[in-house]
């Protein structure tokens, strides 16, 4: 894909769709928002950080070899999620640190009717392995989802084995707590 790629991708209709990026990024497209570096499709990152795809043979991935910075939205199709259905994104990610030096990865959603992204997720640790993320999709009507891939010069990120599907009944989101206080009434421990 070309700068501020476009293409006139198709809109997604069944579920669960899935892309292991097997087929390349024909499915996405691309945002530049700094400088002008592409997601690409690779079989192994950066010295070779990770060494391969998590399943298949490839995987998307984003790299820029510069202090300067780079951030590229990977964006998907159009996904046309029903009313009163709660949908979840699933993939895998990797993000080694290079030297202490970390790229990020934010997830972002933005309804069909709307004209701002919202971030989802937002990970900026050291991943040395590939992890599993799940993510609710907050809204049910149509949808595009997005990686925004951010250089700090680490060895780059990758993902793999998007796929968005309908949630079960027992999907509960688990909630993030960033600090929390235990109140007991009643009780003297002195």
């Amino acid at each position: 894909l070309s700068a501020n790629a476009k293409t006139d991708l198709s809109e997604v209709i069944s579920f669960p769709w899935s892309d292991g990026f097997e087929d390349g990024l024909s499915n996405w497209a691309q945002t530049y928002l700094l400088s002008g570096v592409n997601w690409e499709i690779k079989e192994y990152g950066t010295n070779n950080k990770p060494e391969m795809a998590f399943s298949g043979s490839a995987y998307a991935g984003f790299f820029a070899e510069t202090f300067s910075g780079a951030v590229t939205r990977l964006e998907s199709p159009l996904l046309m999620l029903s009313d009163d259905v709660n949908y979840v994104l699933d993939f895998r990610h990797i993000q080694p640190a290079w030297n202490g030096d970390q790229d990020e990865l934010s997830v972002l959603v933005k309804r069909e009717s709307a004209t701002e992204w919202e971030v989802l997720a937002h990970y900026t640790d050291n991943e040395t392995e590939w992890m599993a993320r799940r993510i609710a999709i907050p809204y049910s009507e149509p949808v595009r989802l997005a990686f925004l891939g951010s250089s700090k010069y680490g060895y780059g990120i990758g993902i793999d084995d998007v796929m968005v599907y309908q949630a079960n009944h027992c999907f509960v989101q688990t909630p993030q707590v960033g600090s929390f206080e235990v109140v007991v009434k009643g009780l003297d421990f002195m």
